[in-house]
């Protein structure tokens, strides 16, 4: 158990009391199953574990992943409501599962406007990589779970290529929140769970062939 947390527990910094996230608040995956899209999730959702604050209820059409964090136990793989990897789960191919199930989420989802939203449970400790990425990166275990990240992101990517999608699907690749305790956020003040911008920025990649300008486009375009 990271001392930091047990640290963090013991002020109260945590609101681990609530149920999940507020009925009142209004999800894109609500809004966009309304306009007629299918919604999926696949990985982490860690915003309410009980009957109507699940996936199910929020809007997602689908979901294969986990309830919680994955430092908590016991951690098990949830398709929908029912439980598919007992706890507990296999850490190591993570990635390349959920890599899979968003893979399979656009197969099945190829002939209409789909919402899929892909939340990978690494880099987050404690960190994995597959057999087939373990030893690989220079950066140790840590950068042998990004490289396979990179790889998931590629396959995702690929397959909608090979679809003939990419040109109407607009990809957002960004991360949750600014590094914890362990990470470093460069000039920006704070970190994960303070309210500062060390807390919050963090990188953002749309793509979006048919309808976003090329960067370079962007920054000669008049003001």
């Amino acid at each position: 158990y990271d001392p930091m947390n047990l640290l963090m527990d013991v002020l109260g910094r945590y609101s681990y009391g609530v149920r999940g996230i507020p009925e009142d608040e209004v999800l894109l995956s609500e809004v966009l199953s309304r306009r007629g899209y299918r919604t999926g999730l696949v990985g982490k959702w860690h915003l309410g574990d009980r009957a109507g604050y699940l996936p199910n209820d929020r809007g997602f059409e689908s979901f294969y992943g986990a309830l919680w964090s994955n430092d908590d136990q016991p951690y098990a793989i949830y398709r929908d409501r029912a439980v598919a990897v007992r706890a507990p789960a296999d850490q190591n191919v993570l990635t390349r599962d959920f890599t899979c199930a968003a893979q399979e989420f656009i197969e099945s989802r190829r002939d209409g406007p789909f919402f899929l939203y892909v939340a990978h449970a690494m880099p987050h400790v404690p960190i994995h990589a597959s057999e087939d990425f373990r030893g690989r990166s220079k950066a140790g275990l840590y950068g042998d779970a990004v490289e396979e990240l990179d790889w998931g992101v590629g396959q995702i990517l690929d397959t909608l290529d090979r679809l003939d999608l990419s040109a109407k699907t607009l990809v957002v690749f960004s991360s949750d929140n600014g590094p914890w305790w362990q990470g470093n956020p460069g000039y920006a003040r704070g970190r994960k769970l303070l309210w500062f911008e060390g807390g919050f920025r963090v990188p953002l990649i749309a793509r979006w062939p048919a309808g976003l300008r090329r960067a370079s486009s962007a920054r000669s375009a008049p003001s």
